[in-house]
This record gives structure tokens, C-alpha cells and sequence, in this order.
């Protein structure tokens, strides 16, 4: 009886680990991949459980958001669906950090399911003032050349970020 009881239970920890071994969060097309097989939950909790790198996640999602990689944008967004409050901040301020550079996609965040106001906000918690005012004068800059193309959200996220 009880060999009945250890092999289901040495097979599930073996598929846990291998899980766990495959997932390779520097390879954007890779993570985004396993992240689409539906155990979006998991693998948060397993990436926040390991500091290090949660924040190689978050940096590499900024990093790749601030080059235009949509990849990178749809990885956070499968994150922040399943997130807490915390992890949804860290994700939306990750996201919103790319607005001086690519406006269009940040904005185009809201189509994946984060709000407006959560990305057009100053990402920033004890930053240096020129940090903030260097961000949203960029950001500013950016998006109301994106509003003067008739871009609505571009136009509400300049009043939301105000400053």
C-alpha cells in the first residue's frame, strides 16, 4: 500500500522540479511560452519566492518594454493577471518605466489588462528628483507627440501623470 502512495508522489516532486528547471525567465520567447501552458500562478510564486531573481524578472521586463520588445509586455501582463498587490506594483512600475521610450507600447498595456492609471503614474519610490523630473519630462515629451496623432490614452496618460 504504501509503494502505492510513493511513486505518484516521487513522480509529481520529479515533474515539479523539471518544471522548475526548464524555465529559463532570461529567454523572453521561452518564458513567455511556459507561462501560455496555463500555470501562470505557479510560476509567480516561484519566481517571487527567489528574490534574485524576481528582480532580474522585473529589470528584464523594463529593459525590454524601454526597447519595444512586445514580448516583454506580454510576459508582465501574464504575471500581473495572477499577482498580488505587490507584485502587481512592481510589474506596473516596470512597465510604466519604458514611457519616455515607447509610449505606444506601454499604452497598448491597457488592450492586455493593466489600467490606464496604474501605468501613467511616476514609477518611482524614494528616487532622486531628478530621476522623476528627467522621467516625466520624457514621458510628457512622448506622449503628447502621440496625442498630437490623435491618440486618445497618449492624451489622458500627460494629465494623469500631471507635475
Amino acid at each position: 500500500m504504501r509503494l502505492k502512495l510513493i511513486v505518484p508522489m516521487c513522480c509529481a516532486l520529479m515533474a515539479a522540479c523539471t518544471a522548475n528547471e526548464e524555465l529559463d525567465t532570461s529567454n523572453p520567447n521561452s518564458f513567455l511560452s511556459h507561462l501560455s501552458q496555463g500555470k501562470n500562478k505557479e510560476v509567480l510564486s516561484s519566481i517571487v519566492s527567489n528574490q534574485p531573481q524576481w528582480f532580474a524578472v522585473l529589470e528584464s521586463i523594463e529593459r525590454g518594454v524601454k526597447s519595444g520588445d512586445a514580448v516583454w509586455l506580454s510576459i508582465a501582463a501574464k504575471l500581473h493577471e495572477v499577482s498580488d498587490a505587490g507584485g502587481s506594483l512592481a510589474l506596473n512600475y516596470s512597465v510604466s518605466r519604458g514611457l519616455p521610450y515607447e509610449p505606444e507600447l506601454v499604452l497598448s498595456g491597457v488592450d492586455l489588462g493593466f489600467r490606464l492609471e496604474r501605468l501613467c503614474t511616476i514609477p518611482f519610490i524614494e528616487e532622486e528628483q531628478s530621476v522623476v523630473d528627467s522621467f516625466v519630462t520624457g514621458a510628457k515629451s512622448k506622449l503628447n507627440e502621440l496625442a498630437l496623432k490623435g491618440e486618445g490614452r497618449a492624451e489622458e496618460c500627460v494629465k494623469l501623470i500631471g507635475g
